[in-house]
């Protein structure tokens, strides 16, 4: 599903992706990009915008959050947005796994809202590579992903009601 968000959509998700990359520095934590803080910058605002389009195509609220560490981007739901329209849904092991996770392609404003995956299955050996000698991680093939049409609002609020209990248990 294709979605091009609009100039007042793209100001936002820039705001918010500074923000969340300004705070990061502010606390120390490493960047995860190879080519240091400027590419750590866009891609805090890229993700900030697949985080939207994801949210305009399920018609589901976005919001914007900074330092929301360890919770779902759109309350079930963690996007992870790619710039490449081939490259895999990319899970880290220490990802939660009672999310559901969205693959979003595209940058600067033009995006794809491709499939979902349960994180309970996602972590599989078959898709666990260490690509450029980086930490593993698992990359879950377009073809397996769920069309993003067959995400359901049960679904999501299934997952939502997950991640919500296993705060309750943490003590968060």
């Amino acid at each position: 599903m294709q979605i091009t968000l609009t100039s007042y959509e793209v100001g936002a998700g820039v705001r918010v992706g500074g923000l969340r990359h300004y705070q990061s520095v502010l606390r120390g934590i490493p960047d995860k990009s190879e080519s240091g803080n400027a590419g750590g910058w866009s891609y805090d605002i890229e993700g900030a915008l697949g985080e939207i389009a994801a949210a305009k195509a399920l018609n589901l609220y976005w919001s914007g959050s900074v330092n929301s560490f360890g919770e779902c981007d759109l309350g079930g739901i963690q996007i992870r947005t790619r710039s490449k329209a081939y490259y895999d849904l990319l899970v880290r092991p220490r990802d939660d796994e009672n999310c559901i996770w969205v693959l979003v392609t595209g940058s600067a404003g033009t995006y794809d809202v491709v499939g979902w995956f349960n994180g309970s299955e996602a972590k599989q050996e078959q898709w666990l590579k260490t690509p450029n000698d980086r930490e593993p991680a698992f990359f879950i093939p377009q073809s397996a992903l769920k069309p993003i049409e067959t995400l359901s609002h049960a679904d999501i609020e299934q997952a939502r009601n997950q991640q919500r209990s296993n705060r309750k248990v943490a003590g968060r």
